[in-house]
């Protein structure tokens, strides 16, 4: 019998008898009888109510009378069902409610007695009713109030999803689904494939190139969730990169106990579907062990609930970190770059008909695409057909700004390198702007480059564009790797380095060698 419906079951049986009255009333008003209560139920399970409820009452067609008693005798019962004749109360099913664990030959004679004398159906409800509906999630406050047992871990079920719930929607606004200048997402045929899969129990590793839109099947799959009632928690492995410590986790989702208790009792109680993305960017960091420790507990502990991990599988430390995830029976899919046909018809609907070849190419990663859409947004009489690389796009879509900004742009580059900066040394990828934010600031929220966390709190709309703008910036300024390290967080420098080096090539700079030589020195 698991501790917990054990402490229930002994605080029980130490109630006071009229506050187990009321304890065993307000139980069974949520489990099973809401015309118990006279008021409306909110089944809140924070919000207690505190009104008297009646014993007598009609549910369904049937008038029901209920006597609550720590005793567990015939003769209780029988003075209870005497006391209902003497009221002159209409009954079809007396509910006998105890403390007490009568056998099951004993409760089938009580049931024969009652009605051989007074015609009625008799419930009994013991402390084996009570003790495992009691230990259930959604009544962790009313056993709390009533017994001082407090939740598992110190975290109520109902707080827990809340917290989780505002962590996943301040996520999803940070995923874009579609592309500039379409009005609804692209159809990802993966997402079919792993509801199919989840369904069948499975756990799911989404692995693929950068820039083919894992995340954006995350968000996607996060929104089937909700859409089916469940809980959806969905967590960026970046924002815990920089976390040491079990306890610094849970307190970065503002939690007393283990993440995996939470995520246990909300899939016990509503349903819960765990995604992780980007795992690959804190391969090899403090952080990735906490976070497997994370899927193996809950992989052991957590019945019914649904698990998606979004990791690359490329280089040697990712496939390492996979490969820790085998043995919890993950199995991989792999979310491929849209085919030239699908481009195609994206540029079509965006508007766009002057095109290269090269722009089909790009266009497959969808990252890509959006800034193509954008480009084309703001600049609808650009000519596509010049695009050649990926470098060569993203210095196009900043340049975007200058043909819209003027000399605002030179501004806006200015800020949005300094803010790169500062949201590559926070964990979250945040910073936070002054009231009193020069207009270039401004500017870069109304091109959606950065965009409103709360208050005055802000991040980079993608990350992966921050990582560029200051790649960028380390290129023009001929920073080597150390140097890099020197100004940015550790486990964030990776996909900065990629950049640098595209960087370098692309200009036939002659410190690209050099750069990789000591980017594998680091």
């Amino acid at each position: 019998m698991p501790k917990r419906e054990d402490d229930i079951r002994d605080e029980i049986a130490r109630m006071e008898g009229g506050r187990f009255e009321r304890f065993a009333r307000e139980l069974l008003s949520r489990e099973l009888f809401p015309g118990l209560n006279p008021t409306s139920q909110t089944y809140d399970l924070g919000e207690d109510a505190r009104t008297e409820p009646t014993t007598y009452f009609l549910h369904g067609n049937k008038w029901i009378s209920l006597a609550v008693s720590k005793e567990d005798s015939l003769a209780k019962l029988k003075a209870d069902c005497n006391r209902c004749i003497e009221t002159r109360r209409k009954v079809d099913i007396f509910v006998f409610v105890t403390a007490g664990s009568p056998r099951t030959d004993i409760i089938e004679k009580w049931k024969d007695e009652v009605k051989f004398s007074y015609g009625w159906d008799l419930e009994v409800r013991s402390i084996d009713f009570l003790a495992p509906f009691a230990s259930r999630p959604q009544y962790e406050s009313l056993v709390d109030d009533y017994l001082l047992i407090p939740p598992p871990g110190g975290d109520y079920v109902q707080e827990a999803i809340d917290k989780f719930s505002r962590s996943t929607s301040r996520y999803l606004e940070q995923i874009s689904i579609t592309i500039p200048g379409m009005d609804i997402p692209l159809p990802r045929n993966e997402v079919a494939t792993i509801e199919e899969q989840l369904s069948l129990g499975r756990r799911i590793v989404i692995t693929g190139e950068a820039g083919t839109g894992k995340s954006g099947i995350a968000a996607l799959l996060a929104r089937n969730a909700l859409g089916a009632g469940k809980v959806a928690f969905l967590i960026d492995a970046r924002h815990v990169g920089n976390i040491q410590t079990e306890g610094e986790l849970r307190s970065s989702f503002d939690l007393k106990g283990p993440i995996h208790l939470a995520i246990s009792r909300i899939s016990k109680f509503r349903g819960c579907r765990l995604i992780i993305d980007q795992l690959d960017n804190i391969a090899g960091f403090k952080s990735a062990s906490l976070i497997k420790d994370l899927i193996a507990e809950c992989c052991h502990n957590s019945s019914g609930l649904e698990m998606i991990i979004v990791c690359r599988n490329k280089e040697q430390h990712e496939k390492d970190l996979l490969k820790g995830l085998i043995p919890f029976g993950f199995i991989e899919l792999i979310s491929h770059e849209i085919n030239s046909d699908e481009v195609e018809l994206a540029l079509k609907r965006i508007g766009i008909g002057n095109y290269s070849s090269e722009v089909i190419e790009l266009g497959r990663n969808l990252l890509n695409l959006e800034l193509i859409g954008q480009i084309h947004l703001q600049q609808p009489d650009f000519d596509f057909s010049s695009l050649t690389d990926e470098v060569y796009l993203w210095e196009e879509y900043i340049n975007s700004w200058h043909a819209r900004e003027g000399i605002v742009g030179d501004e806006m580059l200015k800020e949005a390198t300094n803010l790169a900066r500062l949201g590559l040394n926070h964990p979250d990828g945040m910073f936070t702007i002054d009231l009193l934010a020069p207009r270039a600031i401004k500017r870069l929220v109304s091109w959606g480059i950065i965009s409103l966390v709360e208050g005055r709190v802000y991040r980079f709309h993608h990350e992966k564009f921050q990582d560029f703008i200051y790649a960028l910036d380390a290129a023009d300024r001929r920073l080597m790797p150390r140097d890099i390290l020197g100004e940015i967080l550790e486990y964030k420098s990776r996909n900065v380095f990629r950049w640098v080096i595209l960087i370098h090539a692309d200009r036939q700079s002659p410190i690209r060698l050099a750069f990789l030589r000591d980017v594998f020195n680091v």
